[in-house]
C-alpha cells in the first residue's frame, strides 16, 4: 500500500486548501492535497489526491474516512493507484 489516497464525490467548488484544513479539521495529517481540475475551465473534477506521511495512515484514512460528509457530499477515499501511460509508438 502507498501513502496516497483518492478521495472522490467532492464539491467540485472545493480548493486543495479548503480540503487539506477540512482533512485537518477531522484529525488526518495530509502533507499534501491535489485536487484534479478541469484544463479547459479550471473547475475542480470532484476527486483528488492526498499524501500522508505512511502506508499506515493512508490505510486508516481509507478506512475511516469512507461516507463521511465534506462540504455537503458524502465523499469516498481509495488507495491511490498510478495510471501507467502508454508509451509512445515508434516510427
Amino acid at each position: 500500500m502507498s501513502n496516497r489516497v483518492f478521495i472522490g464525490n467532492l464539491p467540485y467548488v472545493f480548493s486543495p486548501e479548503e480540503l487539506k484544513a477540512e482533512l485537518i479539521r477531522l484529525g488526518y495529517r495530509p502533507l499534501e492535497v491535489r485536487i484534479i481540475s478541469d484544463r479547459e475551465t479550471g473547475q475542480g473534477k470532484g476527486f483528488g489526491f492526498v499524501e500522508v506521511e505512511t502506508p499506515q495512515e493512508a490505510r486508516y484514512m481509507i478506512e475511516t474516512l469512507n461516507g463521511i460528509y465534506i462540504g455537503g457530499r458524502s465523499v469516498r477515499a481509495a488507495e491511490a493507484v498510478k495510471k501507467s501511460r502508454p508509451e509512445p509508438e515508434s516510427p
